[in-house]
């Protein structure tokens, strides 16, 4: 979940793409940068509703959360089969990439695929925690032994693990039919007759096909580039396929991120963010944790304020909130050399928080996917 927007820039200069931010009581300034990948600081006093130390651990989720999440996952998936199945040609085969395929039908698949994971994960994980709650109170009650106990708890941290793991498969499903929506939208110029042309493997650039077989001259083309085009055999247009080096970059950047969705991306990777900490408090009753720290320019340039992703995060690493934070209009340029605080605030409190980490935020993602009636019309215009 995003929170709302609490936040703001400081106007200064002063002399890691990812980093993390200590809790406690008063705000403490990093020693020094913190590179990607390193973990956090915990705040030992920071109470965290888990179960006794039991094995590794696992986040803690009620039952309820659980199937809240696994009903979620099986509406999503019905959604993505739906969204494949209008995508798909008529009298072709089910795309999908296990297959080599790769466009919109393949990767709405792809997420059909991963959401029922999530639904199946998410049930288990639910069956689990039930079976883990029953058994510690057997346990306080002496009906059951610790070895029982301890089985059950195992038990449960294992199917946790395993619904976190497909929840990550199935965002990161979503974020690439949210790429290839976004790719082809730019590559046409909003034209969305034109994606769907890219989807059907039949964009030629300055033609438009007419529906009859043939396609039609623009003013800037020649009619040696239009012209008849085959529809019944192989596709001599262009198609999603093109953009699918991209997409597999983005998915790598993504891999290599902090947490369940924040990353560096790689226009910013040659920044840094320093001097970053986080204390909490409370303000008329109500629980906050500041976040602060300082970006750096060590281009010889000077920049424009990136956008930056600020999340606060359980003991076992599962963001439980997080939020984009955008300069106001008007800020200043970095110069060369130079660097800029900021300061975000969370407000109340997200429970279980008990570590944060501040990274650089993606340029290449919009609000979310549209839906496949923008690339994928009911009844494909076309000529079998």
């Amino acid at each position: 979940m995003h929170g709302r927007r609490s936040s703001y820039w400081v106007s200064g200069i002063c002399a890691a793409a990812v980093a993390a931010a200590p809790l406690g009581g008063m705000a403490q300034p990093a020693s020094a940068p913190v590179v990607p990948g390193q973990d956090v600081t915990t705040l030992e006093s920071l109470t965290v509703n888990a179960f006794a130390q039991v094995g590794e651990g696992a986040t803690y989720f009620q039952p309820t959360e659980l199937q809240l999440e696994a009903h979620q996952a099986r509406m999503d998936a019905m959604d993505s089969k739906q969204a494949a199945q209008q995508c798909q040609q008529i009298g072709k085969r089910q795309h999908r990439e296990d297959l080599g395929d790769f466009d919109l039908e393949a990767l709405w698949n792809t997420e059909y695929n991963a959401q029922q994971d999530v639904w199946r994960t998410g049930e288990a994980a639910r069956v689990a925690t039930e079976a883990a709650l029953n058994a510690r109170a057997d346990l306080v009650a002496g009906k059951i032994t610790q070895a029982q106990f301890e089985a059950a708890e195992i038990a449960r941290q294992t199917t946790v693990k395993a619904f976190q793991d497909a929840q990550a498969k199935a965002r990161e499903a979503h974020f690439r039919v949210n790429d290839l929506q976004q790719m082809a939208m730019e590559y046409v110029s909003g034209n969305l007759a034109a994606v769907q042309d890219l989807e059907a493997h039949k964009y030629v650039d300055g033609c438009q096909p007419t529906g009859n077989g043939t396609i039609e001259v623009s003013e800037s083309t020649t009619m040696g580039r239009c012209q008849r085009v085959d529809f019944v055999g192989e596709p001599r247009g262009e198609g999603m396929e093109q953009f699918r080096g991209e997409i597999e970059q983005r998915t790598a950047e993504r891999a290599r991120g902090v947490g369940s969705s924040i990353y560096v991306p790689k226009e910013f990777q040659d920044l840094r963010i320093t001097a970053v900490s986080a204390h909490e408090g409370e303000e008329k009753g109500v629980s906050f944790l500041r976040v602060v720290g300082t970006i750096v320019n060590s281009r010889k340039n000077a920049i424009t304020v990136p956008p930056l992703w600020v999340a606060a995060l359980d003991r076992y690493g599962t963001e439980v909130k997080a939020q984009q934070l955008e300069p106001p209009r008007g800020t200043p340029k970095i110069p060369s050399g130079g660097s800029i605080p900021f300061i975000y605030v969370f407000k109340p409190m997200p429970e279980r928080t008990a570590k944060a980490t501040v990274t650089f935020a993606p340029l290449h993602r919009s609000s979310g996917p549209l839906t496949p009636d923008a690339f994928c019309p009911t009844v494909f215009d076309e000529v079998q």
